[in-house]
């Protein structure tokens, strides 16, 4: 098996994984969800942004601390699962 087409990348480039490239796409459709179908000045938006936000950094934090490990990447799915699911909770929409 080539190296460069493994399941889960060993340097780190988390932009190639599919999970932050869906949590990008998410991020986006969540801004433009709340930039054009909710009040402006309402908590919500803030939340909403936030948590998109968060998951997609947290994506981003466990790929770079497993630059060198895939067994570093597998960990960290939990930790990214628990962080989602309590920004989910702190919006009122749990998974």
């Amino acid at each position: 098996m080539d190296i460069d087409n493994t399941f889960i990348p060993l340097k780190g480039d988390y932009r190639k994984l599919v999970a932050f490239q869906k949590a990008e796409c998410i991020y986006d459709i969540t801004y433009y969800f709340t930039q054009n179908f909710l009040k402006q000045g309402d908590r919500t938006i803030d939340q909403m942004i936030q948590a998109a936000r968060s998951g997609k950094q947290n994506i981003v934090e466990g790929s770079t601390a497993a630059t060198t490990s895939a067994e570093t990447h597998i960990k960290s799915i939990p930790i990214i699962i628990s962080k989602s699911k309590k920004s989910c909770v702190q919006t009122g929409r749990e998974q």
